[in-house]
């Protein structure tokens, strides 16, 4: 197993604590293992995604790498995007463009990825890490898995092509589930509505996630154009899908029921200083969106 870290030039040396996506490549089975790393709950921040990006582009230019599974370190697999890392003073209008532009991103590097992708859901995922493993070639998922996609409760539209994705996958009932009422559902209720394929008790995940993507790979050797999402033709439908979510999500997330939804969020959670932080975007609103 050769071991590469996302903050090298991905052709040695082994991880360090600091690496939050960690490459390791099989050279005999031909399969990448990409884990997200960073703390507690694996967030998406911007440094990681772009980190990502990186290897994912690696992975798809390697030709030693015939296959990828996506995977989480300890507890979760990912508790979606960190809007806090995104937060810097600048413009109204100069951070709705950068929000559409970053989220753009990060679902354009599943979308144009060439190669077999498995999501090895091994713990919670939760809004963006849901949405970007959907748009994979499959998710397995261990018994301790969950799937969560809160945006009604937060105001926000959905991203990650999901608006067409879901039904597509799931059909209506899974819809309605995951975004119109956002429920937290497990892995066997994923698997009842077609959103994962397996379901694996957690010291299975991961071997029987390599041998998946090993098996697509050896179905499809000319990937390139047998993968599904591009083989169908749904490519440039779904990057103006994810162009439009995108601006969507930038646009509401500096408006008044966003703050309003996190303010009572955070009130819930008892924290104050993310009560009083969103109660101050809320009162400037009304400035908030003529600027």
């Amino acid at each position: 197993m050769k071991s590469l870290s996302s903050g090298c030039d991905c052709e040695g040396g082994p991880g360090n604590e600091k690496d939050t996506v960690l490459l390791d490549v099989n050279r005999s089975t031909g399969v990448a293992i990409i884990t997200l790393k960073r703390g507690k709950f694996n967030q998406f921040t911007e440094e990681q995604t772009a980190k990502l990006n990186v290897v994912l582009t690696r992975c798809a230019n390697l030709a030693e790498v015939k296959a990828v599974v996506i995977t989480g370190a300890g507890r979760y697999y990912s508790a979606g995007a960190d809007f806090a890392s995104s937060v810097v003073p600048q413009m109204p209008s100069t951070m709705r463009a950068h929000i559409t532009a970053y989220n753009e991103s990060v679902f354009e590097s599943y979308l144009s990825f060439p190669k077999p992708l498995i999501a090895a859901i091994n713990g919670p995922a939760i809004g963006m890490a849901v949405t970007s493993a959907a748009l994979t070639d499959g998710i397995l998922a261990s018994e301790l898995a969950t799937f969560h996609t809160p945006f009604a409760q937060l105001s926000l539209p959905p991203e990650g092509c999901s608006s067409v994705n879901f039904e597509r996958l799931m059909g209506a009932r899974g819809v309605e589930v995951m975004l119109t009422k956002g429920v937290k559902i497990n892995a066997a209720e994923a698997l009842a509505i077609g959103l994962a394929q397996e379901v694996l008790p957690p010291d299975q995940l991961l071997p029987r996630a390599i041998a998946k993507a090993g098996e697509l790979a050896r179905a499809y050797q000319n990937y390139v154009v047998q993968r599904p999402i591009i083989q169908q033709g749904l490519v440039h439908e779904y990057r103006e899908v994810n162009r439009r979510e995108s601006a969507a999500l930038a646009k509401a997330s500096l408006e008044a029921p966003f703050f309003r939804a996190n303010m009572e969020k955070a009130k819930a959670g008892g924290n104050r200083v993310g009560e009083w932080t969103f109660w101050t975007l809320l009162m400037m609103e009304p400035l908030i969106s003529r600027l």
